[in-house]
């Protein structure tokens, strides 16, 4: 049997080599056909989330896309499939690239608050916690809004693509699409009319996804520098005070400049003991931290530079 469908637009070879695109085309279906396979047959298969498709004008959806068209109740009563380009689509995908927005401000809230908690460390220690704690923090959100920019990338340029295609094959006017003065509310019936909107709307929906990458680089690397730039801060103003330092602010520093450096609690003891403090600091040598128990000779050197 033949089913008419009412598709957004499809290549339809006219007399010569002139191609245009037309608003209905008739299927040859039998009784296993499935709306998948003739979303297939119409190259729209890999678009199918894009897609709206009802029996006639109707507006109920048919959702199951692997269900035979015989199944469905009206169509054949009907005769028409339409397939036509669900607004959804277009509105998801600015949904996801404000959010997108959303989350690049909040990060950039949150780090500076973050770095104020590494600037107001008062212990080498305390600065390490703070700095592991923002740096995860950091690099978490810097990976989901990667993975969401790149999967929006993928949607608008995936649709950009075919939009492109179907213009080139059908001998639409690509300057047509680049012009943004162009009135949308006109022949909004007629297939080309309608190839053309939905492309400027994918265009300004790929330029704004643009516009957000070049700020969302900017500032992830701003964000970058600015915590690099407190630690350091805070590193030079706590060494400033070393004078003020007891064994165990001494034992952290040590730590923390150098991963390597690992006292368990009887070492620790022992500069406890030893009274190491940062005045006398000058004076730990490499018998000193031997006679504490650091064996480890590659340790000492690593502590006394």
């Amino acid at each position: 049997s033949l089913c008419t469908l009412s598709a957004p637009f499809k290549n339809d070879a006219a007399a010569g080599n002139t191609q245009s695109l037309t608003s209905q085309q008739s299927i040859e279906c039998n009784s296993s056909t499935t709306v998948t396979s003739i979303l297939k047959q119409l190259n729209l298969g890999h678009l199918s989330h894009l897609l709206k498709i009802c029996i006639g004008t109707g507006s109920q959806d048919i959702r199951d896309m692997d269900r035979k068209l015989i199944d469905i109740a009206g169509l054949l009563n009907e005769g028409i499939l339409s397939i036509l380009f669900s607004a959804k689509w277009f509105m998801d995908r600015a949904m996801d690239i404000t959010h997108i927005s959303t989350l690049i401000s909040n990060i950039i809230e949150k780090s500076n608050t973050a770095s104020k908690s590494v600037k107001d460390s008062t212990s080498f220690g305390r600065l390490e916690h703070q700095f592991d704690k923002t740096q995860r923090m950091i690099l978490t959100a810097f990976e989901e809004i990667d993975r969401l920019i790149l999967e929006q990338s993928k949607e608008v340029n995936n649709a950009s693509k075919w939009f492109k295609k179907v213009m080139d094959e059908n001998l639409v006017d690509n300057d047509c699409a680049n012009n943004d003065d162009n009135n949308d509310s006109e022949n909004d019936d007629n297939p080309e009319s309608l190839v053309l909107q939905l492309s400027k709307k994918v265009k300004h929906l790929g330029k704004t996804l643009s516009a957000i990458k070049r700020k969302w680089h900017r500032k992830r690397k701003q964000i970058i520098q600015y915590l690099q730039k407190t630690v350091r801060d805070t590193e030079a103003e706590q060494m400033r005070q070393f004078k003020t330092w007891i064994a165990s602010d001494i034992v952290q520093w040590l730590q923390y400049m150098d991963d390597r450096i690992v006292f368990d609690d009887d070492i620790v003891h022992k500069f406890v003991s030893f009274n190491i403090n940062g005045f006398n600091l000058s004076e730990l040598n490499d018998l000193s931290m031997k006679l504490m128990g650091i064996h480890d000779v590659a340790v000492r050197q690593l502590c006394i530079g």
